[in-house]
């Protein structure tokens, strides 16, 4: 394994049963780390990783490890507390030589936004997003966190998961303190897009082309996407995983 120096790294990543051919793509220990440690990189090993590809830590605005408040174990406590800043953010990222076109991926997550605050007067700002990235560095599709001013406001954006009118869009709602389970799998020969949350399908999309590459799983600072006008932001993430389906 390269940079085996690097201990195991922050983040659960686990078998489905019942996949013929699947092969965990990150596997992180969040255990090796002591509370409040930064969470580290290592470049891409195709048989296998045990830390993310990147990491943008910019003083307080950082990625952590923290033993879990509700109990359990260890999670990442993502902080931004400068409101103009574009950090942090961690990319899982195969990178453009082991670019995936076939079979599927799929990934799982737990999210949960402690607390945030909007600055200048926002009414509403994209707090977080959690995006896809294909063979053009671009995050094309993504599910984002916006927080609102006013009460029950807050929802789950999916944005470019589907083409403007093409697709009802579901209009999740959330607030802070709530955990929430994300699943996405992407068929990449069909081109198909299905999204769960908290175990329930929200919406299946196929024959996009968006869907028939990707490389990297990003999770960033929502300011970094032109959807904020800053804010401050506290949030926790849990149980990662991506794996690979052969074809």
């Amino acid at each position: 394994m390269k940079n085996s120096v690097i201990p195991l790294v922050a983040i659960l990543f686990s078998l489905h049963a019942g996949w013929a051919g699947e092969q965990i793509l990150w596997k992180l220990d969040l255990e090796s780390y002591k509370p409040g440690d930064e969470l580290l990189e290592a470049a891409y090993d195709t048989g296998g990783n045990v830390a993310p590809q990147k990491v943008w830590n910019d003083g307080n605005d950082k990625i952590t490890v923290i033993d879990d408040p509700d109990g359990g174990k260890r999670v990442l406590l993502f902080s931004k507390q400068t409101a103009t800043s574009y950090r942090p953010a961690v990319d899982f990222d195969a990178g453009n030589d082991n670019l995936f076109t076939s079979g599927k991926l799929i990934f799982e997550w737990e999210a949960l936004v402690e607390d945030f605050q909007l600055v200048d007067g926002s009414k509403a700002n994209t707090l977080i997003s959690q995006g896809f990235i294909g063979d053009n560095n671009q995050e094309r599709f993504r599910i984002s966190f916006v927080g609102a001013t006013n009460p029950g406001g807050n929802f789950i954006n999916f944005d470019g998961f589907a083409a403007p009118g093409t697709l009802e869009i579901p209009h999740i709602k959330w607030d802070k303190g709530e955990k929430l389970r994300f699943r996405v799998e992407l068929d990449l020969d069909k081109k198909e897009a299905t999204v769960s949350v908290n175990g329930e399908e929200v919406f299946k999309h196929v024959n996009e082309e968006k869907f028939a590459a990707v490389r990297c799983f990003r999770i960033r600072d929502g300011a970094a996407i032109g959807g904020s006008y800053g804010e401050t932001i506290t949030a926790r993430f849990s149980n990662i995983t991506i794996a690979y389906v052969t074809p």
